[in-house]
């Protein structure tokens, strides 16, 4: 199943610079 809840739109650039930040640390 999925693990990631569903995201509004408006939480969208909220999720993706998180996963830029967190990319940028495993990176």
């Amino acid at each position: 199943g999925e693990l990631l809840p569903v995201f509004d739109l408006d939480d969208a650039k909220s999720i993706a610079d998180f996963i830029e930040r967190t990319a940028g640390l495993v990176a």
